[in-house]
């Protein structure tokens, strides 16, 4: 089975079976590095729009549902081992390890 790694040092990023995935922009990114950090911890908006970002403009809630639907695409392949998680207002990644 195909696993899914993910870098967080420097630029975020995923590959999976050795291709990077495209997770978008640095909000995209931003966000799924504070999930990571937190894996199976549920974050609400309002924790994700204060770790993730220094500063916001319009409407930062739409700007985290917006990330969480793109990183949702873009892992779908990988659901299995990766799941983007929501409810009540908040999120949380579930990562499966590999064996090593």
């Amino acid at each position: 089975m195909v696993g899914v790694e993910f870098r967080v040092l420097g630029t975020v990023q995923a590959y999976r079976d050795g291709h990077q995935v495209d997770l978008g922009g640095p909000r995209s990114r931003a966000v799924l590095a504070v999930l990571l950090l937190h894996p199976g911890q549920p974050l609400s908006r309002e924790q994700l729009i204060e770790y993730a970002w220094e500063t916001t403009s319009g409407r930062p809630e739409e700007l985290v549902a917006a990330s969480v639907y793109y990183l949702r695409q873009a892992l779908a392949p990988d659901e299995e081992r990766v799941r983007l998680a929501s409810e009540h207002g908040e999120f949380a990644v579930q990562v499966e390890p590999c064996a090593p």
